[in-house]
């Protein structure tokens, strides 16, 4: 009995890695629509064993949206047919009456949540949908991997570089620095907070605020020195991220 129990155990454990977050699951509803057949599935059905999940924020009476959606279809259907990607898409509609849904959602091959779903401004809320078209990709958990998914769309047709994960810092970070000393070695820089100053000479407001920056720069390094600040300038004493291309 004790091994049974381990086993039974051991699958549920596995059922539950294999699926997408519970919590999530519930924020998206019981029942997904598909215009194809106008049949109803239910969520965790519909969901189980996707690693990856976008949210498609739209609506027919949205113009860059009508343009987009077409894209999105082919995209979709070449993503589904190459196999490589556990995903699915749900179509979170912004429409106004249920006509336009249902004229819009005839030529969409994903799941869609129902008319007038009461999840659909809690996911727009949670999910940041102020403008449309807008696309989010999201992890088996229901954390954003990205919500720029409208851009990889547009510009990775092939979804070659999907889930479209952003890199890490450390990807991205030089292996050296200009400082004004010189050109150093980033490892300088570990175990130190680093703040990353975006600014640029042409603009107004960041020339107000550099020489506030400035000064409090060289007050803090004056007691303390866990700490770094990485900007494009080289004419104050902060710290600038330098690349060697």
């Amino acid at each position: 009995k004790h091994n049974l129990n381990q086993q039974k155990n051991r699958t549920e454990q596995k059922r539950r890695e294999e699926n997408m977050s519970e919590d999530f699951l519930k924020s998206i509803g019981n029942e997904l629509y598909y215009s194809e057949g106008e049949r109803v599935s239910n969520t965790t059905d519909v969901m189980s064993g996707k690693k990856t999940v976008m949210l498609y924020f739209s609506a027919h009476w949205c113009p860059p949206c009508q343009r987009f959606t077409p894209k999105l279809v082919e995209f979709y259907n070449a993503l589904k047919e190459g196999g490589e990607h556990d995903f699915e898409l749900i179509f979170v509609s912004f429409d106004k009456n249920q006509n336009q849904y249902k004229e819009y959602t005839s030529k969409m091959p994903w799941p869609c949540l129902p008319f007038g779903s009461e999840s659909i401004q809690t996911l727009g809320r949670k999910y940041g949908s102020g403008g449309i078209p807008h696309l989010v990709v999201l992890d088996d958990k229901g954390d954003v991997i990205t919500d720029e998914g409208v851009d990889g769309v547009t510009l990775d047709e092939t979804g070659e570089r999907y889930p479209w994960k952003p890199k890490e810092l450390s990807e991205l970070w030089p292996e050296r620095v200009l400082t004004k000393s010189g050109l150093v070695d980033s490892s300088t820089l570990d175990d130190k907070y680093l703040m990353l100053y975006f600014s640029a000479h042409w603009c107004p407001p960041c020339r107000k605020f550099t020489p506030v920056l400035s000064e409090a720069y060289t007050k803090l390094k004056a007691e303390r020195d866990d700490f770094e600040v990485s900007c494009e300038f080289s004419c104050f004493p902060l710290l600038c991220a330098f690349s060697l291309s």
